[in-house]
């Protein structure tokens, strides 16, 4: 199992974010096994920037950690991510955060992803969908990392009717 997180603070966020669902669906040998909520979070490091809306999937997948990150890098570049300054603001954003028990550091390559451990706008959504996910390093649980994190990011999920048109545009056809 697969842990992806997702974000976006550029152009039609929700719609950013559902796109790249939509995407994930397409590739081979992976299915996407469960979608959290939408949430609206504060950017972190660089503050002058619009804010982000994350969510989080799992998907179930036969790929390598190696080969999963470069679809996932794809997507991002046909939905239009153009590479800015470092932390700054991205049309939309897919990070491996986690791949079962798998330890990589092998070039690009970083699984669990390095700083998932100290997100707030990475663990709540994920704990909707993964919440006893293990993180293999940490030795906690999705659920026992978000409990424990001392971060004063603004992190609230959005309000039924968004998650609801959210809902409906990962259903759409591309």
């Amino acid at each position: 199992m697969a842990l992806i997180g997702l974000g976006s603070n550029l152009r039609d966020r929700l719609g950013m974010l559902a796109a790249a669902v939509r995407a994930v669906r397409e590739f081979p040998r992976t299915r996407v096994v469960r979608v959290s909520g939408v949430y609206r979070t504060s950017p972190v490091g660089n503050r002058s920037q619009p804010w982000f809306y994350n969510a989080a999937m799992t998907v179930r997948t036969s790929s390598t950690a190696a080969g999963l990150l470069g679809r996932l890098k794809r997507v991002e570049r046909a939905l239009g991510r153009k590479r800015r300054a470092r932390g700054g603001a991205r049309e939309i954003d897919l990070d491996l955060l986690l791949l079962g028990s798998s330890v990589s550091r092998r070039g690009k390559v970083r699984v669990p992803h390095p700083r998932m451990a100290g997100r707030r706008f990475v663990l709540a959504p994920a704990s909707e969908v993964a919440p006893g996910m293990v993180h293999p390093v940490a030795g906690l649980t999705v659920r026992g990392l978000l409990a424990r994190l001392d971060s004063r990011e603004k992190v609230v999920r959005l309000p039924a009717a968004a998650q609801d048109r959210f809902r409906s545009l990962c259903r759409q056809e591309a």
